[in-house]
């Protein structure tokens, strides 16, 4: 039984996602994947924050503590705790360390870092799936990214291949092109050229700064 996304059906009665995501401050996505307590996207329950729960309770009227309750009872992921040395970071969505795949997703919970590291750039989550950074990263660790388009030699980075595919790879640039290197050597680097009159194909969104494993 999914009690939170059961009460949070109720209270939103006859209105539309949208209609209550916009209430509530919280993606209409989100919104989904709470009420059926499964994220058919990272085959998990669905990620609930501090800072969420607060929204919702706002939106419609009720104690965030009830709500915590009815997310602990009912086994989502424990409820994060923000103290004042920290701030909160949207995890966007999967981001495949193999095969890329579409790229930013609708945001499915939060991340919490400190106000010293988030004075240093603007930052999101992401989780990996696949096997290819293996095993230093593997599938369902949560990757803390700085956004920044260029990174140094040898960085493990966040990169979009065409117009909407992302990976999570070690970046190596050459005079010729640049290569995108998996940590796993099941796995075959992957070179892309560079071709005068054309941008290359590989854009970085940008720098992995801390991995996070599964505990």
């Amino acid at each position: 039984m999914n009690g939170l996304g059961e009460f949070i059906r109720e209270q939103r009665g006859g209105r539309s996602l949208r209609e209550f995501a916009l209430l509530c401050g919280v993606s209409h996505t989100y919104i989904d994947i709470l009420e059926k307590g499964y994220n058919f996207r990272s085959g998990k329950k669905p990620i609930v924050s501090t800072e969420v729960l607060k929204k919702i309770a706002a939106g419609i009227g009720v104690d965030y503590l009830y709500l915590a309750a009815l997310a602990e009872q009912h086994e989502f992921l424990p409820v994060c705790t923000e103290a004042d040395d920290m701030v909160s970071i949207p995890v966007l969505g999967t981001v495949p360390a193999g095969v890329p795949v579409e790229a930013i997703e609708d945001t499915q919970g939060w991340e919490l870092i400190s106000k010293e590291l988030a004075r240093r750039g603007t930052y999101f989550a992401l989780i990996v799936r696949g096997s290819s950074m293996e095993p230093r990263i593997m599938p369902g660790d949560t990757v803390i990214v700085r956004q920044q388009p260029d990174v140094e030699n040898g960085d493990v980075a966040v990169v979009m291949v065409g117009n909407e595919e992302a990976t999570v790879k070690r970046v190596r640039k050459y005079c010729d092109g640049i290569s995108l290197l998996p940590n796993n050597p099941a796995f075959a680097p992957t070179f892309f050229p560079y071709r005068e009159g054309e941008e290359s194909p590989v854009r970085i969104i940008g720098k992995v700064v801390e991995l996070r494993g599964q505990v």
